[in-house]
This record gives C-alpha cells, structure tokens and sequence, in this order.
C-alpha cells in the first residue's frame, strides 16, 4: 500500500510538471518582488530644516525610527545650541559659585568629543571660543579661549561658566548619532539633509547621487556626506574674522567627522586650506573672491565629475 501510493504522488507530480513546462502559463507567471517604500518627516532644529527620508519594508520600523530621529535632534538642540536656555547656555550664566558642575552625559560627551578635536585640527577646531561670539574680539585674551580651560571629571563633571562653542561640529555629531540609531532598526537605506548638508545611504533614494553642487557636479552611485561652511565664522588662533572665503563645500565618505572637516579648511588661510586639500585627497570646491571675481579652487576629483 505504502509504496502504491509514493508511486501515485509521484505520478500527480509529473503530470503537473509537464503541464507547466507545456504552456506558456509557466513563462508569464507574475513574481512579486518585494520593495521598499519612503517614509519621510520634516522639522525643525538648530535653526534649520531637517529632512529625513527613509527606505524600508515595514511602515512600523520607519515610523518608530523617524519620531525617535526628530526628538533626538530636538533633545541634542536643548543641549548643545548656544541659544538662551540651552543646557549649554545655562552652564556658562548660572548662578552657582562651585568650580565645577554635574551636566547630562549627552552634553559631557559631546564636550569631551570636542575638546579631542583640538589636537587632531592643531587648534582650529577649539570649542571653548564662545567668548569670541560675545565680545569685541581685539579685548578678548588668548588665556580666555585655552582649551586646557575645560576639565572634565568623573560623574559627568566639568568646569563650571564655561562658554563653549559646539556650532561647527554639532550637525555632523548629532547625525553620526542618528546613522548608529538607524542601524540599530536595521535601516540601510536613507537620505538626510539639514541645512547646506546632506548625506545618501544605499540604493533607494530616487535622486541618490545625483547631487548637484552649485550647479556644476554630479556625483553618482556613492555613498557619501555632503557639508558646507559658510558662516560667520572665526579663526581662534589669530582670532580673526575668516574674510578670505565664500564658501567651502567637502564631500566624504560617511563619517562622523565631515562636517569638522569642511569647517577646519574653512577656518585655514586660502594657501594652507589648498594645501591641504590636495594632500590630503579631500574632496572639496572652495570658492573665494579675488579683484571682486568669484573663484572655484577644485580638487583634482571634482573636476572630473563636472555636470
């Protein structure tokens, strides 16, 4: 009985088969291909608008992920912002006379990822220069912007009115914290944009790599990070307002550090900032004006992606 019944099933089998491969209902048969859809969501932080467009199967996750991006955008802006009521502001005009004062670890970290910086951009980067925003710069000490100021202790301690500056390095720190957030909702396909910055994850994004700088340079089929210094912005090693560039816009490789680096070359002299460029194989326009002539210095890579 047992094997007069293997011998029927495997005769229906087959038939089946050969029925299919006999027709052309095998060949047109539909198979569905499963494929990620744009859950996106837009505010407001650090005073810009933040877009955030994500790629995912499930609406669930992308949504989850999308409110826990906004409000750790909006907690890290209540923290580090120069702005009156910040964490940070409140640590330079309190009231308190103890030398140094317990913060949120959100804010200790950030300062002791700051303060690190100094060394790696000879001095450059130096976040204890809010003074250089307050007063008038030819009365301000070099003592007063000593990055040797901020000492940092255990239990989330440091010292006590500090007036730091966290402007140039907070939108790069902050997404970097976001891109380990989404990896956490195994999210590998995203675009964020806040500000002049911009930064294209995977494969999904309908307009991923087709970046237009100025009007001038397509990049294409890249993972990559986008960030423009244009500010206000001042060198606080010769203490000096930056008056010899328009602009310096660097593209990376996705990395927590783009954003410091388009700033650093911003706050160097036109020569040095060139210079390192080209040494270091970065990726960057920087415009400046010359005889009221606007000028491009293009890096070796950028000129040959021009649109």
């Amino acid at each position: 009985m047992y094997f007069r019944n293997l011998a029927l099933i495997l005769s229906l089998m087959l038939f089946f088969i050969t029925i299919l491969l006999n027709t052309n209902n095998f060949s047109n048969v539909n198979i569905v291909k499963l494929k990620k859809r744009e859950f996106s969501r837009s505010f407001d932080a650090f005073g810009e608008k933040v877009t955030i467009k994500l790629y995912a199967m499930s609406n669930g996750n992308a949504e989850k992920a999308l409110e826990e991006i906004e409000k750790l955008y909006i907690n890290y802006d209540k923290s580090v912002s120069r702005n009156t009521g910040s964490k940070l502001a409140y640590l330079k005009d309190n009231k308190e006379d103890d030398k140094y004062m317990s913060i949120s670890s959100t804010l200790y970290n950030f300062i002791d990822y700051g303060k690190g910086l100094y060394d790696e951009s000879d001095g450059l980067i130096n976040i204890n220069t809010g003074i250089l925003f307050d007063e008038e710069l030819d009365k301000i000490s070099k003592e007063a912007i000593d990055i040797n100021n901020i000492e940092l202790k255990d239990d989330n301690e440091v010292t006590n009115h500090l007036n730091l500056n966290l402007e140039y390095i907070k939108k790069g720190y902050v997404t970097w914290k976001v891109i380990k957030l989404l990896s956490i909702f195994n999210i590998d396909s995203y675009y964020i944009n806040i500000g002049d910055d911009y930064i294209s994850v995977g494969n999904y994004y309908k307009d991923k790599g087709n970046y237009l700088i100025n009007n001038d340079y397509k990049l294409v089929n890249k993972n990559i990070s986008i960030t423009d210094s244009n500010d206000n912005m001042i060198n606080p090693k010769t203490m000096k307002k930056i008056d010899d560039k328009l602009s310096v816009t660097a593209i990376c490789d996705i990395d927590i550090k783009c954003d410091y680096i388009s700033s650093m070359i911003y706050l160097m002299d036109l020569d040095s900032a060139i210079k390192y460029v080209d040494d270091n194989k970065i990726d960057a326009v920087i415009e400046y004006k010359e005889n009221d002539e606007i000028i491009k210095y293009e890096s070796k890579t950028m000129k040959n992606i021009k649109n």
